[in-house]
This record gives C-alpha cells, structure tokens and sequence, in this order.
C-alpha cells in the first residue's frame, strides 16, 4: 500500500531516505505506518510534518504554560520560523529559486513560501525575483516582508536588522499575538498539504518540489526509533484528525 499515487524519488540523500522507509517498515507499534508506507518519498514527507508538528507543539506547550504566552511570546516565535521555513522549502520550484538565486542563501524565500503557505494553503510559489523581503500581502495584521525581517533578527542574534541600506523596526512588527496565531494557521494548513501530496497524481506539482527539496533526515543516535530519521509514529493520525496535532 501507498499514501502518494506518484513514484518519484527523493532527488537528494536518495540512500538515506530508504534507510528511513526500512526503518518505519521495522517498527512494531499500535498506531505503526509500516503497512501503508512503500516509497522513500513519503518517509521524506513524514519528516517534514515530524519536524513541523514539533516545533508547533512546543510553541503551543509554552503558551498553555502561562495561560496565553504573554511572558514568554518571543521563545514561542522563534520556534515557528524554521518550521515555516522548512515547509516553504517542500512548496517551491527547486529550478525557479537555482537560477534567480544561483548558489545564494535562500531561506529567505522559503520562509516566504512557507507565510503564503499560512495565508493560502492553495497559493503555488512562483520565484520570479530576489523581491521576497519587500512583499506587502498581508498575513493576518502583519506584512510577510516584515516577516522575513523579524526572522532573519530573530535566529540571528537579536542585535539588529537592515534592509537595503536602512534599519527595520523591529519593535513595530513582533507582537504576542503572533505566535498564537501561526499555531492556529499550521492546525489548519498542516493536514491540508499532506492532502495535496496524497491527491497529487503528478500535475499538480506538490510531489515534484518536495522530491527535489534538498532536506536530508535528521538522525537521533541511540534513540532505537529514530536512528535513521525522525518521523513520528502518530504522524498520519494526527495528519488525518485522529489524533491531536498539538499533544
């Protein structure tokens, strides 16, 4: 058996990725995916829902802790940026980012992808440009181009932000409410896009740019479940609403 219809292979670490299917074909559990996983491929997307569903949970898990995440709203925040960042990279054309960006730092414009994403689960990235961080589209109240430059302050250090020439206010776009509310879009957006790669017969695009995304699996020695890469058993439950995403 089989989540996806198309067969494509994982453009990159094709090896390790098989050691990753072996692996889940290898576990013994109530809620084991081992009989409806058969490609490399679904074992990479597994992954990347692993990671997302996470890093979500632990945003979520800070706010719970404080009765709404006032105190603590900026831990939450960067949580969710390298989960936004790593499902963009799954949604854009691989070949569109390579020749406008050549060999360039790209997160940019995966965390771009991953904000409209957010915003429009049906939205298709098209890189046509180097214009990411000047995107005006607005994500709820906040604008993606001030997104990007929250994140690049943010993960790097928290000491200050330029674009073009000219410091970015930072203080004028974080907010508490921020993190609350990507956590609520990714409950939402998350089973949707394993939708789109399940129904996904090949013209639709979704399995050809998570095939060529260049992710490698995370390997977590002397775990005995996760030696090869990190998937969640429960991940296609709580994917497909039986099981809670955020616990």
């Amino acid at each position: 058996m089989s989540y996806f219809q198309s067969n494509l292979q994982c453009a990159h670490y094709p090896e390790q990725w098989s050691h990753v299917l072996q692996q889940v074909h290898g576990w013994r559990s109530p809620y084991s995916i081992a009989k409806d996983i058969s490609q490399s491929l679904e074992a990479k997307a597994l992954y990347v829902f692993s990671i997302a569903r996470r890093l979500t949970r632990a945003a979520y898990g800070l706010y719970l802790q404080t009765n709404g995440g006032k105190p603590i709203f900026l831990e939450a925040t960067v949580l969710l940026f390298p989960m936004i960042e790593l499902v963009g990279y799954s949604r854009v054309d691989d070949n569109e980012v390579e020749r406008v960006f050549g060999n360039r730092d790209v997160s940019g414009v995966n965390l771009w992808a991953g904000l409209h994403w957010l915003r429009d689960t049906e939205w298709l990235p098209t890189v046509q440009d180097t214009h990411q961080r000047a995107d005006p589209t607005l994500f709820s109240k906040w604008q993606i181009g001030h997104l990007l430059s929250l994140r690049h302050y943010l993960l790097h250090g928290s000491k200050q932000v330029s674009y073009r020439g000219s410091q970015v206010p930072i203080d004028d776009i974080i907010h508490f409410e921020l993190a609350d509310y990507i956590v609520a879009q990714v409950h939402k957006a998350l089973p949707k896009f394993w939708q789109q790669l399940r129904q996904d017969d090949g013209n639709q695009r979704w399995i050809e740019r998570l095939a060529q995304a260049d992710i490698r699996p995370l390997k977590i020695q002397g775990s005995k479940l996760y030696e090869d890469g990190l998937i969640d058993p429960d991940i296609v439950d709580c994917l497909e609403g039986n099981a809670s995403l955020l616990s």
